[in-house]
């Protein structure tokens, strides 16, 4: 509350009557400007609590706000998740499209092979009527493969045979090499022998045919 100026002191001229009137009326003018001032006051009060009461609901919004967007980030998120399924599908769809980019070419196929069925079918009676032949053929072409079969197993058999003799024959054959190898080495022996006697030989058979020439002279 301000302080109002103190009244001046009554003049010498001043009644004393009317000095006192004056002094009267001050505590009910001061009392006026208190409550003046308790006027004006109030507004300002009244103000504060008002901004109060604005800023509480503002924090309320932006609560909200923040609640808000908490959702929109969700559902940025679950449309990203949608969107996923989506690229899926195209990549589905394109895998069965070209399939049916190649139905025509297999369809001509198709139409093709049932024209070779239908050929096969119109032969049929025709090979149902040689089947007998066939299996008699049959039969005796299988009579023949156990022949041979028979056959193979023979010399299979042999074969066993001699290899279980191997032994046996190899180490006859080393001994036979031994006996080569010593034969060899008396080779130059006997054919030095050899040409002895066939000299020797010749030397008898001229002794022979000289004494048959001095025979008729001897008589």
């Amino acid at each position: 509350m301000e302080r109002r100026p103190a009244l001046a002191p009554a003049s010498a001229g001043t009644a004393p009557g009317e000095a006192a009137g004056l002094e009267a009326k001050v505590p009910a003018l001061e009392a006026k400007v208190q409550a003046l001032e308790a006027k004006v006051q109030a507004p300002g009060a009244k103000v504060q609590a008002l901004e109060a009461k604005v800023q509480a609901p503002e924090a309320k919004v932006q609560a909200l706000e923040a609640k808000v967007q908490a959702p929109e980030a969700k559902v940025q998120a679950l449309e990203a998740k949608v969107q996923a399924p989506g690229a899926k599908v195209q990549a589905l769809e394109a895998k069965v499209q070209a399939p049916e980019a190649k139905a025509p070419a297999l369809e001509a196929k198709a139409r093709v092979l049932g024209a070779k069925v239908q050929a096969l079918e119109a032969k049929a009676p025709a090979l149902e009527a040689k089947a007998p032949a066939l299996e008699a053929k049959a039969r005796v072409l299988g009579a023949k493969v156990q022949a041979l079969e028979a056959k193979v197993q023979a010399p299979e058999a042999k074969v066993r045979v001699l290899g279980a003799k191997a032994p046996a024959l190899e180490a006859k054959v080393r001994v036979l090499g031994a006996k080569v190898r010593v034969l060899e080495a008396k080779a130059p022996a006997l054919e030095a022998k050899a040409r002895v006697l066939d000299r020797v030989a010749l030397l008898r058979q001229a002794r022979g045919r000289a004494a048959l020439v001095r025979l008729p002279e001897a008589g």
